[in-house]
């Protein structure tokens, strides 16, 4: 009866701390949810109102048979045919560009308000803070046999931390790191005590994970490898293959019931094909030195933490051998990702995995849990990147505002044109633009392929481009020579009327 009473209100302290950890995280994320939509958050909430059906059969997306005709093209250099009334801009898959978990949470919280309030758009978020931090804190108390005061503090502080690197923008990552610690605890108990229950769960979290990312593939091969290597990680382990076919079945089944557009428009494959296209170009991940001191800075807590906590567990032992599995996942998702971690919210999950294995360390480091929390709490706060526009402006928001009566009746090229028509509406007439990487081009996206823009195509029209350097580009210099130019905070005007009779540049 004792016993009970105990388990009962170490229970009911556990729920109150994952209560009060979310609720500061949910009042630090509160101010950034207002500000206005970004990039991909446009097109994830633009997916999102097409509905949870038409994401989950793809509706509006190429079929196979067309796809792999576009490709071909693309891969042969020749013209491509697009099906008559095929629009990339409404394509759900080509607007999402991931699997479709966070969208169908968008598509069912916000409803027809997503044009108009951001908060809504990125309520999901706010969900997933309160799921990472609930899961982080059960696998704490799983790998635990006598969960510490120390050991709670940290998990809640690094919990926190995290989620406000995961949730403060509509990103795919932070729900990710809900299933990577989801699989791990689901996996170590499975190792521990092999079950086909136990493996159909694990395979229910697999499923989860590759619903919400399409690199959950490096997930499934880390529970495969785990299962290898289950006499090392967990000795006793009872685990079999017939169970792990059990498990990825499961996860098999649980992505073709949520998402059937994966055998419909062969989604994965369309996804996988056209990451490979992207990271073949060598442009979108060229330039990862110069992301990785932002990446890991970012990450500085679990980037000192994880280490020391290693070196505890394996010098001071473990009450429970589990935290391998963990430490497993989290090696191999940072390794597959270190090389793509422009954001530090890409190698974020790999942190997620480990904050239960540092919180397990920081309970046997009793006699110093003063050193601990303060070396910890110091980390954190420096880690926690500062309010870009401390007084609560928006100059993006202020900018597009302007541009309401700047370009009205006007027909104008915009670097970001789908952020600018999601909050002025379908009677703006605008065609989207891109600068190339180095600034030197202008392209638009006719009919599936990229044409760079001469002075024909300028003259007479308005180009809105976001501030990408202080100094002028060689777009602004040459293509754009003549125009009127008007500096805003976050982008530049250049009304080209004036030389509506200049002919195609030479260049």
């Amino acid at each position: 009866m004792m016993r009970g009473s105990l388990d009962a209100r170490s229970r009911a302290a556990t729920i109150a701390l994952v209560l009060v950890t979310w609720v500061a995280v949910v009042v630090a994320l509160w101010p950034a949810h207002g500000k206005i939509l970004s990039w991909d958050e446009v097109n994830y909430a633009n997916a999102a109102k097409a509905g949870i059906i038409a994401n989950a059969v793809e509706r509006g997306s190429l079929s196979p048979v067309d796809w792999l005709r576009f490709a071909f093209a693309k891969q042969t250099g020749t013209e491509p045919t697009l099906p008559s009334g095929y629009d990339e801009a409404t394509d759900p898959l080509i607007l999402r560009f991931h699997p479709p978990f966070v969208v169908y949470l968008i598509a069912a919280i916000a409803g027809d308000q997503i044009p108009i309030d951001e908060h809504r758009v990125r309520a999901a978020q706010l969900l997933g803070a309160l799921a990472l931090i609930a899961v982080v804190t059960a696998a704490y108390r799983s790998l635990s046999s006598a969960p510490t005061i120390a050991g709670y503090f940290v998990v809640a502080l690094l919990s926190a931390w995290l989620c406000l690197q995961l949730f403060v923008s509509v990103s795919l990552h932070g729900w990710f790191a809900v299933w990577i610690v989801v699989t791990a605890m689901l996996l170590a108990r499975w190792l521990e005590k092999g079950t086909t229950m136990r493996a159909a769960a694990v395979g229910c979290s697999l499923g989860a994970a590759l619903l919400t990312l399409e690199s959950a593939v490096v997930l499934w091969l880390g529970v495969a490898l785990a299962y290898l290597l289950r006499r090392r990680l967990v000795p006793a382990s009872t685990a079999t293959r017939r169970q792990l076919v059990v498990a990825c079945a499961v996860g098999v089944a649980v992505v073709l019931l949520a998402w059937p557009g994966t055998v419909v428009s062969i989604s994965l494959i369309k996804l996988a094909a056209m990451l490979f296209y992207r990271v073949r170009l060598g442009q979108e991940y060229a330039d990862i030195a110069i992301w990785l001191p932002r990446s890991s800075a970012a990450l500085l807590p679990t980037l000192v933490m994880v280490p020391l906590a290693a070196v505890v567990l394996w010098r001071l032992g473990a009450p429970r051998p589990h935290w391998r599995v963990y430490a497993l996942l989290c090696a191999i998702y940072a390794a597959a990702f270190a090389r793509f971690a422009i954001q530090p919210e890409y190698t974020g999950p790999a942190s997620a995995a480990a904050i239960p294995v540092v919180g397990v360390a920081a309970g046997r480091l009793g006699r110093w849990p003063a050193t601990l929390f303060a070396a910890t709490a110091l980390l954190t706060i420096a880690a926690i990147p500062p309010e870009r526009w401390p007084d609560g402006a928006d100059p993006w928001r202020a900018d597009i505002d302007w541009l309401r009566e700047q370009v009205r009746g006007r027909p104008t090229l915009v670097d970001g044109a789908h952020i600018v028509r999601y909050y002025l509406g379908s009677a703006y007439d605008l065609e989207a633009v891109t600068q190339s990487y180095d600034l030197s081009i202008l392209q638009a996206r006719r009919n599936g392929r990229y044409e760079d823009l001469g002075r024909s195509d300028v003259a007479g029209k308005i180009v809105v481009l976001k501030v990408r350097q202080s100094s002028e580009s060689r777009i602004e210099r040459d293509l754009l020579a003549g125009c009127v130019r008007t500096d805003r905070a976050t982008i530049r005007l250049f009304d080209c009327s004036a030389v509506s009779s200049v002919q195609p540049s030479s260049d």
